[in-house]
Parts: C-alpha cells; structure tokens; sequence
C-alpha cells in the first residue's frame, strides 16, 4: 500500500515539476523565440511540423516527411522527391501561401487569411498538461474541432487555423472516412534565428509565377486525377489475381479520393 502512495506521489511530483517548466518559458520567454512541436496524424500517415510566428508572420513547416505510421502495415516506397509542407501566414498582407505535393505534382497556393467563423462549446480537455476550451468551426465543406489555451492568450494556431482568445494546440476531424489529428506534443525555446518575415518574403518571391488560386487549385487537382483514374483503367490488365485486387483498390481509392475533391475538401 505504502509503495503504491510513493508511485502516486512520485507521478503528481513529476507531472508538477512538467507544468512548471513548461510555464516558465512563458515567463522567461518571449512566444517569439518559442518553438510548438506539433505530431500530424492522417489515417494511416503521420509526420511533424514546427509552428512559429510573430505579430505578423506564422510559419509552418513540416520536419518530417509524411510516412506510414509503424503499426499501419503499409508497403510504402516513395518514387519521387518529396517536397515537405509549408503553410506561411501573414496578418499584415491578409494571405496564406502553401505548397502541396499531390501524387506526382508540385502545387503553390495563394489564398485570403479565412476567418473562421468559431463556435465556443461548453467543454475542456487537456493537451500537453494543459486545460484547453474547445471551440468548433467548419472550413471548407468538413467539421473541426480546436482545443487552445487561453492562458496563452495568442489568437494562432497550426496549419490554416487562427482567431481564438488563445493558441490552438490540437485539431481534429473525424468525417467521412477521413481521420484527421494535429496536437501539439513539445514547447521549448526556439533553435532559429531566422527572421519571419524573411522566410515568408523569400518563399513568396521565389514562387511567385508558380502561385494558383484555390479555384484553380480544385480545378487542376480534378483533371489530373481524372486522368490518373482514366489511365490506370486503360493500363490495367487484370492476368495475375493479386494485381488484380490491387488494381482495384487502387483504382476504387482514386474515384474515392476524387469524389472527396467535390464534396469535403481537407487540403
């Protein structure tokens, strides 16, 4: 009995002295010179990102590529190089710019800074030691639901999300099929000296003629996939079982995939 009190009393100790730690950063920290570590679930992938900001910039990156998690049993090879994600946010010019790597193509995005249209809930849950509020909002055809803090009282978050009383640390959906998971796992003080503004300029400028709106965006993703869709039903000759069935799935991910385009958008 006494051993198991000294464990509990052991475990409150050390998720103190983690509370601790975590809020002391904010005392001796400007959030500028913090780093949020974020781990990105999609289904069966996973990766991280690295959100910073500013008063007017907030730069999110991908750290690690996008790979099957370990328990998903995926055979996964990529054929191509992989371009890891950007999502670049600026209040001062109202835009968000972004690439996205789509099977064998390379997109950049130009859009207006979206304000979402929050719903507060009259609910909490903890992420990374912390008791967050939840608020839900719908972006671009699917359901979200933001977890933030507002003891941090920064109206950012990872991604395209901003616009609470306090920094988001997790976003999730759960929709169609479609199981989507952002959370914050690590704050610590920034390795980077680099200036925002810089990183956001430099990535404008050098894409600048590669730059698409989200209409034209939509519209270049639905040809291309109707033409991956039309060309693996032509090349498919079915002679050997199990390629057949992975033709099929494969061709069946695809309509899928592409019928999502229409009715909930993710990107």
């Amino acid at each position: 009995m006494k051993k198991i009190i000294i464990q509990t009393i052991i475990v409150k100790l050390i998720l103190t002295l983690t509370f601790l730690q975590t809020n002391s950063l904010f005392c001796q920290t400007s959030t500028e010179d913090l780093e949020f570590i974020y781990y990105f679930q999609r289904n069966n992938y996973e990766s991280k990102y690295v959100l910073r900001f500013d008063q007017k910039y907030t730069i999110w990156e991908e750290t690690q590529d996008l790979m099957p998690r370990a328990d998903a049993n995926i055979n996964f090879e990529r054929s191509r190089k992989y371009h890891r994600r950007k999502v670049y946010k600026s209040t001062s010019d109202s835009l968000v710019l972004s690439n996205y790597d789509i099977m064998a193509e390379s997109f950049y995005l130009k859009e207006p800074l979206e304000n979402h249209n929050w719903q507060l809930l009259d609910s909490t849950s903890v992420v990374l030691d912390k008791r967050c509020n939840i608020a839900k909002t719908k972006f671009r055809g699917r359901n979200y639901y933001a977890y933030y803090d507002p003891n941090i009282p920064i109206p950012n978050g990872p991604w395209k999300f901003h616009g609470l009383p306090g920094l988001i640390l997790k976003v999730v959906t759960n929709e169609n099929g479609e199981y989507f998971n952002i959370e914050c796992v690590e704050i610590k003080k920034g390795t980077s000296k680099e200036n925002l503004e810089r990183i956001y300029l430099k990535f404008l400028n050098k894409n600048k003629r590669k730059f698409i709106s989200w209409n034209s965006f939509l519209d270049k993703i639905s040809v291309f996939i109707e033409k991956v869709i039309k060309y693996h039903k032509s090349s498919f000759d079915g002679d050997d079982d199990g390629e057949e069935k992975s033709g099929f799935r494969l061709l069946n991910y695809l309509e899928v995939f592409h019928k999502a385009q229409k009715e909930t958008i993710w990107y």
